[in-house]
């Protein structure tokens, strides 16, 4: 019996979420058995969104115990740090875009210098080159990045950095 995309999307997310194959057969009407082939064919991962049901459970159980006048400002401030760290997001995706577009017209060192720098803080800003220590570490790379000279070792730099930029 075929299944329709829908049902093999919940079976997917009740998968990841962390349900038995027989809670899911039971979800879905798909088979246990069908169900667990399809999982190991496709790699889903068992319970990899369970954090986020923890997190829901978590958010629930601490409303509970607030008056609705303090969950509504909880509510407003939590909605402007998601906006402001989407807009983070956006203009630091678009400054490293801008840098791959320019990259290719600098020849100063002190251009490529600074060019490093940006898409190093971009790098941190998204997640992609997180830092323990942010002194010694960018004592190290004022050091590293003072040695650029031509566009090879900034493409170099930057692939050390997880930044890979063709140029």
């Amino acid at each position: 019996m075929a299944h329709s995309d829908k049902q093999w999307e919940a079976a997917k997310t009740y998968y990841e979420a962390g349900l038995t194959l027989r809670e899911i057969e039971k979800k879905t009407g798909i088979n246990y058995a069908v169900i667990s082939k399809k999982a190991k064919r496709q790699i889903w991962q068992q319970g990899a969104n369970a954090d986020y049901i923890e997190a829901k459970i978590t958010i629930a159980e601490k409303k509970a115990t607030k008056k609705a006048t303090e969950i509504q400002l909880l509510d407003e401030i939590a909605t402007d740090i998601i906006a402001n760290k989407r807009l983070i997001y956006d203009v630091t995706t678009k400054a490293l875009k801008r840098i791959e577009n320019i990259i290719d017209t600098l020849d100063n060192p002190n251009d490529l210098k600074a060019v490093v720098e940006m898409a190093d803080k971009a790098s941190l800003t998204l997640g992609i080159n997180p830092r323990h220590a942010n002194q010694q570490i960018n004592v190290q790379t004022n050091t590293q990045v003072n040695n650029i000279q031509t566009k090879e070792e900034l493409k170099e730099e930057l692939n050390k950095r997880g930044l890979p930029i063709e140029l």
